[in-house]
């Protein structure tokens, strides 16, 4: 048969129910509330009534109870003030030592009460407790199995969660990797296109002090009262040495612009 511990029972409407679903149960009711105590001893009559403050009165001599197969409970989370988790916490600390090796404990709180992350924060030397799953949930009320874990299972958990941590951390060294290259990567991009525009502006101005040049050449160049048209072997020693000029400023402007860029870099 199984062995069933209802925590926190109150007037054993939660063991009620459970024995009418399952009358075979061995049922023991825990409450520090006399009189809540004394209305779930006739609300579930077969059940083994103990009245105390937690988890503790089990182990008292006129009591002595065995482990459990399970701990049901709708845990006491006000008592007199609001969101008071410490008869949960304890709950969840104590309860391995209540419970049978593949044993449970199936809560049950309002919506709001994190049982989730209480139970995932329940280890022993690091190593998780439990293993949870949200059974039930209709928007106001919520039920939570957290199964007992073996040693096996203890040490399976514990290393996938640290598996876990070692993925994340490399991921975030990653990321700030990434995030430093391209920080790096911005500046030089930026010195790169200063240094082209320069590099086209000052080639434009060589290309246009080269025609101006060219234009004043030939400006200069002699011509007769008359205005005579030049002859073809005049025209060709003029073409010639403009192009002569503008390949001179040309080069002058090239090796300027390579100097400084050698020194940008």
């Amino acid at each position: 048969k199984l062995r069933l511990l209802d925590f926190g029972c109150g007037n054993g409407a939660l063991g009620a129910g459970l024995l009418l679903k399952e009358p075979s149960l061995r049922m023991t009711l825990v409450d520090s509330d006399a009189a809540a105590l004394e209305a779930a001893r006739r609300n579930a009559p077969t059940a083994h009534c103990v009245l105390g403050d937690g988890l503790a009165c089990l182990q008292s001599e006129a009591v002595q109870c065995k482990p459990f197969d399970i701990i049901a409970s709708n845990p006491p989370v006000h008592r007199g003030r609001p969101d008071d988790w410490r008869a949960l916490r304890e709950l969840l600390e104590q309860g391995p030592r209540w419970l049978r090796p593949g044993g449970a404990m199936w809560l049950v709180s309002q919506e709001h009460v994190p049982l989730g992350r209480l139970i995932a924060g329940v280890s022993s030397e690091g190593r998780p407790l439990y293993r949870s799953v949200l059974e039930h949930s209709d928007g106001r009320f919520c039920v939570w199995v957290a199964e007992l874990l073996s040693e096996e299972e203890r040490e399976e958990a514990l290393r996938a969660e640290r598996e876990a941590r070692e993925r994340e951390r490399r991921a975030r060294k990653k990321a700030k990797k990434k995030e430093r290259g391209d920080e790096g990567q911005a500046p030089k991009e930026a010195k790169k296109k200063k240094k082209n525009k320069n590099k086209n502006k000052k080639n434009a101005a060589a290309k246009e002090s080269a025609e101006a040049k060219a234009d004043e050449d030939a400006g200069d160049a002699p011509t007769s009262a008359a205005a005579a048209p030049m002859s073809k072997s005049a025209k060709r020693n003029l073409r010639s040495k403009l192009s002569k000029q503008r390949k001179k400023e040309a080069a002058r402007v090239e090796t300027e612009v390579e100097a400084e860029s050698k020194e940008a870099a």
